[in-house]
C-alpha cells in the first residue's frame, strides 16, 4: 500500500466530497430535486444550496411524494420521479465547464412506499453508456446514495435508469459538483465509486450529516482502552474490487507538555504509513496513491507507538472502489446539433441519453459510425445522407436560409446597430421571441464574399459552447449576411475599456480567459481537420448576459493539414498587435499563430492595457511592456489597477507567466491550447479557493449518508 500524507488548513479543499459552497457561489453546481413542479426552485435551509425541478433535464416520468409516515427531514427525499414507461430513461446534465473536468456525481433514492405497493424495486443505473450499479433497497425508510468521482470525456453527462423487470425505476435527487484538478488525482486510474464514508464521532445511521468542516474534524473516535488498537474492517462488494483509502486526522484535544499522540497505520498487517502525529487546528490526510492489493476482506489497523502517551485517533474515512467506464459517447458537436434540433422542434419522441451509445438504446432514426478508436459520429445528419433518415424520423431541419426581406423584418428594417467592422455592420434583431445579431456584408467590405462564404461554411460545421452559435444566413444576389445568437454584453474590448462598463474583477477576467481558451482549444484539437482562427483579438471575443465568452468572426479561419506538413503558407491576415511575428514575416501559419494572439488577449485582460501601449512616450508592444514591469518585480504595476486588490497573488503571477509563454518569439516554445486550458483552470481554481477561504463560504456539508461504520450503503 503506497500512501502519501498532506497537511492542510482545516478549510482546505481536499475534503470537497464533504464541503459545499454557500449560496452566493455555486458555480459548477447542478442540484436537482426530482418530483417537484416544473419551474419551482428553493434554497436548502441547512446547506443553502439552490435546488431546481428535474423537468428541464428529462422529458419523461411521473412525479410522486413518499407517504407521510416516511417523511424525511431532508427535503430532497420527500418527492421523486418514477418511470413506468420506456426501458431506459435518462437525465442529461450539461455542466458549465464541460468535458475534461472532474465531477462528483451523486444520485439519491428514497422509496417511502410512494406507489402504495410496499414492494421494494430493483433496477440498474448507468452513467452515460456504462453500467454504474444495480440499485437495491433494504427497507422503505432507508434512503440509498450512489456517488462517483468522474473525469468527464464529454460535455454531456447522462444519468440513466434501466427497467430490468424487477420494479419501476425512480429517483429522488441528482447532484453534480465540480472538483479541482489537483483533487482526487486517482481518477487517472479510472472513476472512483464511493464505497463508504464515515464521519467518526458523529451520530451514525442514515442521518444527514450537516456539520460544517470544523465540526467534522472536531469529532473523532479512539479505542475503548488507551492500550487497544483501533480496527476498521470491510469486505469487498464484488470480487476483484480495487480500493482507494482516504483517512483524515486532526487533534481535538489540547495536549499537555508531557503528552504525545503518535501512531502507525497498517492495512492487512502491513505497515503503510507512520509514525504520524495529528496537528491541532489543521487536517492531516493520508491516502492511497494507487489501488490497494485486492483481497476478500480488509482490516485497517491504527496502533499507538511506544513513544505515545495517548491512544490513536481518527476523524473521518473515505473508501472508494475503482470503476472503469470505458465506452465512448457520441462526438460532442454531433450530439449538440441533435439536442438543438430536438429542442427547436420540441420533439417528444423518446430521444434520451447519448444519441449513439449504447447501441441497443441508440436514438431511433439515427445512423452512427462505430469506430472503437474515436467517439461515434452521427452519419445521417453530417454525411450529406440525411434526407431518407430525416424523413424516417419525421424530422425537418430548421430553417437556416433567409431572404433579404425576411432579414429586414428580423432587424426592424436595420433599426438598431450593435457593431461595425471590416466585414460590415451588425444589427440587433428578433426571430420569434429570440434575440439575434445580424451581420450584413457591406459592398465596400475588405473581406468580401470569399470570407463571407468561408465563415458561413465553418459555422455550419462547428458547434461549441465557447463559439458564437450560428442561426442562419442571407445569400441574396446583392445582400449577404450571417445571423448569430445575440451576445448581450458585446465584445471584450468594449467591456474592458468602455468607462461606462462595470469593472471586471479578477475571477471574472480569469473565467473569460478560460472560456476563450476552451473555444480555441476546440478549433485546434476538437475539429478534424484542425482550424486556425487567424484573427484572435479582444473585439472577436463576445460575452453573453452571464459573461460567458465566445469566439466570433471566422471569416479568416483556415483548416490546417493533419498530415504531411507542419504549416501552411498563406497571405498574411489579422490585426496589428495581435499578429504572430513569424507569421507576419514568413507567411507561415500554424496553430501557434493563434496561441500568440491568445497570449496578447490574455495580457490585455490582465493589464487593462491595449495590445500596443505607451512606455516613456513611445508605442511598444504590450508583451514588451509587461516584460519591463516583470523585471521590476511589482505585481501591482502590471495588473489592471482598477481590479480590487484582494485577488490571489499567485494566480496572477501564474497567469502572467503563461501569457508570456504564449508570445514567445519561437513558436515551438509556445504552449498548446490544451496546456493553456489546464493552466488557466488552475489559476481560476486558486482564486476561487481564496474567496472561499477568506469569506468562510464553506459553511455546510453535502449530504453523505452512512448506514453503519462497517457496512457500505445498501446496493
Amino acid at each position: 500500500m503506497k500512501m502519501l500524507k498532506g497537511i492542510l488548513l482545516l478549510f482546505s479543499l481536499l475534503l470537497t466530497t464533504l464541503f459545499v459552497r454557500a449560496q452566493n457561489d455555486q458555480s459548477g453546481f447542478i442540484s436537482i430535486d426530482c418530483g417537484i413542479v416544473k419551474g419551482l426552485n428553493y434554497s436548502d435551509k441547512i446547506t443553502t444550496i439552490n435546488y431546481v425541478s428535474d423537468a428541464d433535464f428529462i422529458d419523461s416520468g411521473e412525479i410522486h411524494s413518499i407517504l407521510p409516515i416516511y417523511q424525511s427531514p431532508d427535503p430532497q427525499l420527500t418527492t421523486l420521479t418514477s418511470f413506468p414507461e420506456n426501458d431506459r430513461n435518462c437525465y442529461t446534465l450539461r455542466p458549465t465547464k464541460g468535458k475534461g473536468y472532474k465531477y462528483l456525481i451523486r444520485a439519491r433514492f428514497m422509496y417511502g412506499n410512494y406507489d402504495f405497493k410496499n414492494q421494494l424495486p430493483e433496477f440498474d443505473v448507468y452513467l452515460g453508456p456504462d453500467y454504474w450499479d444495480t440499485l437495491k433497497f433494504n427497507s422503505s425508510t432507508t434512503p440509498v446514495n450512489m456517488e462517483i468521482i468522474h473525469m468527464s470525456s464529454s460535455d454531456y453527462i447522462h444519468v440513466c435508469l434501466l427497467n430490468t423487470g424487477r420494479g419501476t425505476p425512480f429517483i429522488s435527487a441528482i447532484e453534480l459538483r465540480l472538483l479541482g484538478s489537483n483533487m482526487y488525482t486517482q481518477t487517472d486510474f479510472g472513476s472512483l465509486y464511493l464505497f463508504k464514508y464515515a464521519d467518526f464521532g458523529a451520530v451514525f445511521g442514515n442521518t444527514r450529516i450537516t456539520q460544517p468542516p470544523s465540526r467534522v474534524m472536531s469529532t473523532a473516535i479512539t479505542p475503548t482502552y488507551p492500550t487497544d488498537t483501533f480496527n476498521i474492517e470491510w469486505n469487498e462488494r464484488s470480487h476483484g474490487d480495487k480500493f482507494f483509502v482516504y483517512l483524515h486526522f486532526a487533534e481535538i484535544e489540547t495536549l499537555k507538555i508531557n503528552q504525545k499522540r503518535e501512531f502507525n497505520i497498517y492495512l492487512n498487517g502491513n505497515l503503510t504509513f507512520g509514525p504520524i502525529s495529528p496537528l491541532n487546528h489543521s487536517t492531516t490526510t493520508v491516502y492511497s496513491t494507487e489501488p490497494e492489493i485486492v483481497a476478500p476482506t480488509y482490516t485497517l489497523t491504527i496502533n499507538k507507538t511506544k513513544n505515545s502517551t495517548l491512544p490513536p485517533i481518527v476523524n473521518a474515512l473515505e473508501l472508494y472502489t475503482l470503476k472503469q467506464l470505458p465506452q465512448k459517447q457520441t462526438y460532442d458537436q454531433d450530439a449538440a446539433a441533435l439536442w438543438s434540433i430536438k429542442s427547436t422542434y420540441r420533439l417528444t419522441k423518446n430521444w434520451q441519453g447519448d444519441p449513439c451509445t449504447p447501441q441497443e438504446f441508440a436514438w431511433n432514426g439515427l445512423r452512427c459510425s462505430s469506430d472503437d478508436k474515436d467517439s461515434p459520429r452521427i452519419t445521417f445528419f453530417f454525411d450529406g445522407d440525411s434526407t431518407e433518415d430525416a424523413a424516417s424520423t419525421g424530422l425537418h431541419i430548421r430553417k437556416q436560409q433567409y431572404t433579404y426581406s425576411e432579414v429586414q423584418s428580423i432587424t426592424n428594417n436595420f433599426n438598431v446597430v450593435i457593431g461595425k467592422g471590416g466585414f460590415g455592420t451588425v444589427y440587433h434583431g428578433h426571430i420569434g421571441g429570440t434575440q439575434v445579431a445580424v451581420k450584413m456584408l457591406s459592398e465596400s467590405s475588405h473581406q468580401g464574399e470569399k470570407e463571407f462564404q468561408a465563415e458561413a461554411n465553418l459555422l455550419l460545421s462547428v458547434h461549441h459552447k465557447n463559439l458564437t452559435s450560428f442561426v442562419g444566413y442571407c445569400n441574396d444576389e446583392k445582400h449577404k449576411g450571417i445571423i448569430y445568437e445575440y451576445m448581450a454584453n458585446g465584445n471584450l474590448e468594449k467591456l474592458l475599456f468602455d468607462t461606462s462598463s462595470s469593472i471586471l474583477d479578477w475571477e471574472e477576467r480569469l473565467q473569460i480567459g478560460c472560456d476563450a481558451a476552451h473555444g480555441l482549444e476546440y478549433l485546434h484539437h476538437g475539429c478534424k481537420p484542425p482550424i486556425v482562427h487567424r484573427d484572435i483579438k479582444c473585439t472577436n471575443i463576445l460575452l453573453n448576459g452571464t459573461l460567458q465568452a465566445k469566439l466570433a468572426d471566422f471569416g479568416l479561419s483556415r483548416a490546417f493539414p493533419t498530415e504531411g506538413g507542419t504549416h501552411i503558407s498563406t497571405k498574411v491576415a489579422g490585426t496589428p498587435g495581435y499578429l504572430d511575428p513569424e507569421y507576419y514575416i514568413l507567411n507561415r501559419l500554424t496553430e501557434k499563430s493563434d496561441v500568440y494572439s491568445f497570449g496578447v488577449v490574455l495580457l490585455v485582460i490582465i493589464t487593462g492595457q491595449p495590445a500596443v501601449t505607451k512606455y516613456e512616450n513611445e508605442n511598444i508592444h504590450l508583451s514588451q511592456w509587461v516584460s519591463l514591469k516583470v523585471s521590476e518585480g511589482n505585481l501591482k504595476n502590471i495588473v489592471d489597477p482598477r481590479i480590487p486588490d484582494d485577488f490571489d497573488i499567485n494566480s496572477a503571477w501564474k497567469a502572467i507567466e503563461v501569457a508570456m509563454t504564449c508570445v514567445a518569439d519561437t513558436p515551438s516554445r509556445r504552449p498548446t491550447m490544451n496546456e493553456m486550458v489546464m493552466e488557466l483552470n488552475d489559476c481560476l481554481a486558486a482564486e476561487r479557493a481564496r474567496k472561499e477561504t477568506e469569506s468562510g463560504n464553506l459553511t455546510g456539508l453535502v449530504s453523505l449518508d452512512l448506514d453503519s461504520v462497517y457496512d457500505p450503503n445498501p446496493r
